[in-house]
């Protein structure tokens, strides 16, 4: 976590301790990690990025939650067993200032955990849903890739009646454009079920004392690439999840539309 973050800790503990059933987790800040690097019985969940340069000034960049443990290698050599990745949406001027640094490893790094660095699908609440897809992964054996599409057929229909939460980022215009606020009307028009635009702090109070069924939009953009996704925040599953590639204008009313169609 980025220490800015320290006093969400308690929040962290408690959406894992709501879905997350295979081992202990501890959340702790950037600057405590060193302790725990090397130690044995030890796994990780760590932010990482992915920078390519694809020559004729164009670059490509990606950003996740990695899901890890060191594993030795017969070599002798540690290297770090993949479990999952979470797709992370990072604000647009520290992307460019990572793009900067795009040969320096170390400085890329140290940009991508600085608490100048704003991860908009980050938080306590969200990170609930994240554990509670992987958790229920692991339990059945079964793998959902990022770039899937699909619907919960008998979760989905309830949207007919119940509220749709959304944080309010979705506003901000694309990955790669900065300063310019969509308008909420307009996104969704053609969203004719009930919604509610809301911080990300109000959408984790309601995430973290869900007592009942309680769906959350989530929206993540990154080189042109667009993820968006429902879940059922209560049991931390999916309902909804889809991905576009070549999107060069981010989250549309077109979006909206097509859930709407999917609900009925």
């Amino acid at each position: 976590m980025q220490n800015k973050d320290k006093s969400k800790i308690a929040d962290y503990q408690l959406a894992a301790s709501q879905v997350w059933t295979f081992n202990k987790i501890e959340f702790t800040t950037i600057s405590e990690y060193d302790k725990y690097q090397g130690k044995p019985g030890y796994s990780f969940i760590t932010t990482t990025g992915e920078v390519y340069d694809r020559g004729n000034a164009s670059s490509t960049s990606r950003f996740y939650l990695k899901f890890w443990y060191p594993r030795e290698k017969r070599n002798g050599k540690i290297d770090q067993k993949v479990i999952a990745q979470v797709a992370l949406y990072l604000d647009p001027g520290t992307v460019s200032r990572i793009m900067y640094f795009m040969d320096k490893k170390s400085e890329k790094t140290e940009l991508m955990v600085s608490d100048e660095a704003t991860y908009y699908n980050l938080s306590p609440g969200f990170m609930k849903c994240y554990l509670g897809v992987i958790n229920s992964c692991l339990t059945d054996r079964k793998r959902h890739w990022y770039f899937d599409q699909g619907k919960d057929k008998a979760l989905l229909p309830n949207l007919e009646t119940d509220t749709l939460f959304i944080p309010d980022y979705v506003l901000y215009g694309n990955g790669m454009k900065s300063g310019k606020l969509r308008e909420e009307k307009t996104l969704m028009s053609d969203y004719n079920y009930k919604y509610k635009l809301l911080t990300t702090d109000a959408i984790d109070k309601k995430i973290l004392n869900a007592k009942k069924n309680t769906f959350v939009f989530i929206y993540i953009y990154f080189s042109s690439q667009k993820f968006y996704t429902i879940y059922e925040a209560q049991k931390g599953t999916l309902v909804f999840w889809e991905y576009e590639t070549m999107s060069m204008n981010g989250l549309t009313d077109g979006d909206f539309k097509k859930i709407a169609r999917s609900i009925r």
